[in-house]
């Protein structure tokens, strides 16, 4: 891998990182719809000038796009409003690995053997450790919103497998074009006045909204997507493997967030799973 992709791989864990202390800030201010709606304003002011109709591929990107935009972070927001101990939630974040993994043995048609049916258990397991926590299981809620964000996504990247020559930067447009309304519209049902309270705000308690827009949107995720075009996916999942640990000592550091016996046990099961499966995942014949 050439010096200025690994420097990328580098700054992809550094802004998913602290991205986990972002998206808790903007949850805390602003109502978590509301914030969502903010954030995919942003991405889409800022990529409306790539967007594009793609020829014979627009369910796939329509899909990915509500997939990867308004239903994923709009349960991950749910989940990070609802939460008190953040740096659990960016271990189980991870489980997005092991529901790819699945989808793309039924979907894909991609095998897999008894090493990485063993990690598949394991990541589970930790995820069990982590829930069984005294302190965590009293935000059930927060997690299975957590989880089930994790899957919305993995859905969405099994679609976007599919795609070919399409922009990152197309892509988000897209995103952006389905995620804001939808949001905005949920927002209005679910969060009566969130949206107005959040554009009062003064424009420096929104830096979280728009870090996560312009960072972790926009140089995260379409870093992600760049290299895995040049690259094989098991090459540059594993390296990314340190944002959730980054992020967690990012919620420790920052949000105060305790680190218990069995957060680390269950992150470290969580994480020794999932970077199996990076590796020893290989497309069928």
């Amino acid at each position: 891998m050439r010096p200025r992709d690994l420097a990328l791989i580098l700054a992809i864990n550094l802004v998913w990182a602290f991205n986990v202390v972002a998206v808790k800030l903007s949850v805390t201010g602003v109502t978590p719809l509301a914030a969502a709606f903010l954030r995919y304003v942003v991405v889409l002011a800022v990529c409306l000038r790539w967007l594009r109709w793609v020829p014979n591929q627009m369910p796939r990107v329509l899909g990915a796009a509500l997939a990867q935009g308004a239903l994923w972070i709009g349960l991950l927001n749910l989940a990070f409003a609802r939460a008190h101990d953040v740096a659990a939630l960016s271990f189980v974040s991870q489980l997005g690995a092991v529901f790819s993994l699945l989808l793309a043995v039924i979907f894909l048609g991609e095998r897999v053997h008894l090493i990485r049916s063993i990690a598949m258990a394991v990541a589970v397991a930790g995820v069990a450790v982590i829930g069984f926590d005294g302190r965590v299981l009293g935000e059930g809620a927060a997690l299975w919103f957590a989880v089930l964000s994790a899957f919305l996504y993995s859905c969405g990247a099994i679609l976007l497998r599919g795609l070919n020559a399409v922009s990152p930067f197309t892509l988000f447009a897209w995103i952006g074009l389905t995620a804001a309304p939808l949001l905005g519209l949920a927002s209005w049902w679910v969060e009566p006045g969130g949206i107005a309270a959040a554009i009062a705000q003064p424009p420096l308690k929104l830096w979280p909204i728009v870090y996560s827009a312009l960072a972790s949107s926009l140089i995260g995720h379409a870093g992600f997507a760049y290299l895995v075009q040049r690259y094989p996916v098991s090459t540059v999942t594993p390296l990314l493997l340190p944002s959730p640990l980054l992020g967690a000592l990012m919620a420790v550091a920052v949000l105060g967030d305790p680190v218990t016996a069995r957060l680390a046990v269950g992150g470290a099961l969580i994480l020794a799973g999932v970077a199996v499966i990076s590796l020893r995942t290989k497309p069928a014949p």
